[in-house]
């Protein structure tokens, strides 16, 4: 009188044979119903039989229970499929009645390795004696077993053909790997040059970067073999014996205890009952912890005890007939109270709202705590397991918080707030424009800062704050290369702040200085001039960049030059902390002249190192320079422009053979040049620039030059232009 559902396996369109399964009703009662479960509610309609395993040395096995295909007949090549709904995990009965072993030809419930009582929708059948599963951690319940058969392709004779198959392959999916899928026809795909074209969206805390960048990858990929889904085996299943016919009345579901009212408990265990009815039978009555579907004892009157987790617990529960139908949810709340003590610590002056330390706090429930600082003083942020500037802190309570610490420090950076500029100079010569470049930022008084990088290639927004060790690092993404900003801000002297810029690989130096704001006339106000001195060996020739800077009395700065292969630039700018102000211009996403420019301290003169970025250089982007300025006075009608009168003018570099000099007259407050060999005729101008030409001895063409006075030097510089690389002029003194 046992039940027998039959199995008609298809594959190709086709019928491939079927398997009829005498169930063991009396002797594994709950293992029976339970599939049948899954037969009566459709489950197991267009199952994939979605492992054969032949290794007899391990487990030769058939397998299949909760993959379902939606189009089993289709030519798509298989790429997707769906997954039974899990109905609650059965006990294990293996020990329940008769010992029946795991023999070929008999039928079991799948269950995970490791955990006894785990079976839900998946089933095998042995295609060997898998002797050894009856006595693995508790055994595999065998609950029917397969009719024998002299058909070729049904019963045991297709167990054998499945016992020997080859034709076994992998395909993989998001969430699942079938590395034992058999399929009975090949119908191969071959995919080439896969563009795969992924678009990256960075925004993190304290973010350096938030732009959209989009990267293409090339993949190759050949003879990738494409099973079809009417190559694969699915089953179709329906009861030859024994069977009732299905109904789609729904059972009915009721709480006993507890009442909706009750919310809390101190038990790590809850205990809840009920009542359920249907038309025909209950089968069982489940709930739904969001991460599986347990069943409890009992069915038209049940009990359970739910393990709880520390804070909010939320369950479904209902009833199932036993043809699948479902009775409406009915929702349950628990908070399961577990309290715990606060590890909470204050450093500096200040006190925290909200909790104390050692007061307990409830795990799984969320608090807030809000730092109060004293007088004189500023929250410097909370540290610990929590890592934030803002004074309201909200958090969960879990077994993981052992250190939340409010820190206050004595505020110095209402002292500090303002606007700062700053320069990002490459650390080696072959750093790229990607690590060059400017900085601002507005300081509040409480030490966050925003403001923007703007290396030569992009601009990025920024964001961050100074801890009590003044110091502050924000971290990005520029594509699939990691940003990082570290900076310590200087709390003695002028407000200073230096670091590092990193970009991947490359690193630069960051000085920045604050805008000094006065009512007062600036000690630099006046009339500048300068001039660029290049490195040793420059590419771009001995010749020396030139410039004016008018400086107002109240810090602005207006800067007027050429670089020494005649490109004018200008810039409009201030005087910042220290008596710095940055030189600064820019012409395109590689190419810039940039360095801080320092007073002494008579305000007479100032200096600084510059970097000039340019891919055509040699050493790929920069070349060293040193600026000299010097404050210029126009003399009174008659007198010369530097402290002597008889010197000499000194021509070298481009394309002449050797360095030529020509004695020089400042007498009567004009310039006087003159050879036997040679024409050479210079023109003061207003704010100390100079202006000239001379006859190329190489060339015999008229080279025009320019150049700068450098009073407080007592002599003057600039350049003239050369076929390749620029030459240099310079008028000293012959004493």
């Amino acid at each position: 009188n046992n039940t027998i559902v039959r199995f008609d396996v298809f594959t190709g369109g086709t019928n491939f044979g079927n398997i009829d399964i005498e169930l063991f009703d009396e002797d594994k009662p709950e293992s029976v119903k339970n599939f049948l479960l899954y037969v009566y509610s459709g489950g197991y309609s267009n199952l994939l039989i979605h492992r054969v395993d032949t290794n007899v040395a391990a487990q030769a096995v058939l397998q299949a229970g909760h993959v379902r295909l939606q189009k089993p007949h289709s030519s798509n090549t298989f790429d997707g499929y769906f997954q039974n709904r899990s109905l609650g995990r059965i006990t294990n009965e293996f020990s329940v009645g008769p010992l029946l072993s795991n023999t070929f030809g008999t039928i079991a419930a799948a269950r995970v390795s490791s955990a006894t009582n785990s079976a839900t929708t998946d089933w095998y059948i042995n295609l060997a004696d898998n002797v050894s599963l009856d006595s693995f951690q508790g055994g595999f319940t065998v609950f029917g077993r397969v009719i024998n058969t002299t058909s070729p392709n049904n019963g045991t004779n297709l167990l054998n053909y499945f016992a020997t198959i080859t034709n076994l392959t992998f395909a993989f999916f998001s969430s699942e790997a079938f590395q034992q899928l058999p399929f009975s026809a090949y119908h191969f795909s071959y995919s080439t040059n896969i563009q795969v074209v992924t678009n990256i969206v960075v925004v993190t805390n304290d973010v350096v970067i938030t732009n959209t960048v989009i990267t293409t990858n090339t993949v190759i990929a050949t003879n990738i073999l494409g099973v079809q889904f009417r190559d694969l085996f699915t089953i179709q299943t329906s009861i030859q014996r024994g069977g009732v016919t299905p109904e789609k009345v729904r059972p009915k579901f009721k709480f006993g205890f507890p009442p909706a009212k009750v919310r809390s408990t101190t038990n790590a265990t809850f205990t809840v009952s009920g009542s359920a009815t249907d038309n025909s039978a209950v089968q069982r009555v489940v709930y739904d912890n969001g991460q599986a579907v347990e069943i409890v004892r009992g069915t038209t009157n049940w009990i359970g005890d739910i393990p709880l987790i520390p804070g909010t617990n939320r369950f479904a529960f209902r009833s199932i007939d036993r043809f699948g139908n479902e009775s409406k949810s009915v929702l349950r709340t628990i908070f399961y109270q577990v309290p715990t003590p606060l590890p909470l610590a204050i450093i500096g002056a200040g006190t925290v709202i909200g909790g104390t330390n050692q007061q307990k706090f409830d795990l799984g429930r969320n608090y807030t705590l809000t730092a109060k600082t004293a007088k004189g003083n500023f929250f410097a942020g909370w540290q610990g397991n929590f890592v934030t500037p803002s004074t309201r802190l909200t958090f969960g309570m879990t077994t993981n918080v052992t250190n939340v610490t409010a820190v206050f420090a004595t505020n110095s950076f209402p002292r500090l707030r303002g606007s700062y500029v700053g320069l990002m100079t490459p650390r080696t010569t072959n750093s790229g424009p990607h690590v060059a470049g400017m900085i601002t930022m507005n300081l509040g008084p409480a030490g966050i800062y925003n403001g923007r990088l703007q290396p030569l290639s992009r601009t990025f927004p920024i964001r961050g704050f100074f801890n009590v060790a003044n110091g502050s690092t924000i971290t990005g993404m520029r594509g699939s290369s990691p940003l990082r900003l570290s900076l310590t801000i200087s709390t003695n002297g002028p407000a200073e702040i230096h670091g590092e810029y990193v970009d991947g690989a490359e690193v630069a130096d960051v000085v920045m200085y604050r805008f000094e704001r006065t009512t007062e006339t600036v000690p630099q106000t006046g009339q500048f001039t300068f001039a660029i001195a290049p490195q040793e060996s420059s590419a771009i020739g001995e010749g020396f960049g030139i410039g004016t800077v008018d400086i107002s009395g109240d810090a602005e700065v207006t800067l007027n030059g050429s670089r020494q292969d005649s490109a004018d630039f200008s810039q409009s700018t201030a005087i910042y902390s220290g008596a710095h102000f940055p030189l600064f211009m820019r012409w395109s996403s590689d190419e810039a002249l940039f360095g801080w420019m320092a007073f002494g301290t008579n305000n007479d003169t100032f200096e600084g190192s510059v970097r000039w970025l340019r891919p055509v250089f040699t050493n790929l982007f920069g070349e060293a320079g040193y600026v000299n300025g010097s404050r210029f006075t126009a003399p009174a009608e008659g007198q010369p422009l530097l402290s002597w009168t008889n010197g000499s003018v000194l021509l070298s570099g481009d394309d002449l053979e050797s360095p030529i000099e020509i004695p020089v007259s400042l007498e009567g407050g004009g310039v006087t040049a003159a050879t036997n060999n040679i024409t050479l005729q210079l023109t003061p101008e207003s704010g100390g620039r100079i202006t000239g030409s001379f006859v190329h001895p190489g060339s015999q063409a008229v080279t025009p030059i320019w150049g700068v006075f450098l009073q407080q030097s007592n002599m003057a510089a600039g350049f003239f232009p050369g076929t390749n690389r620029s030459g240099s002029i310079r008028l000293r003194s012959l004493q």
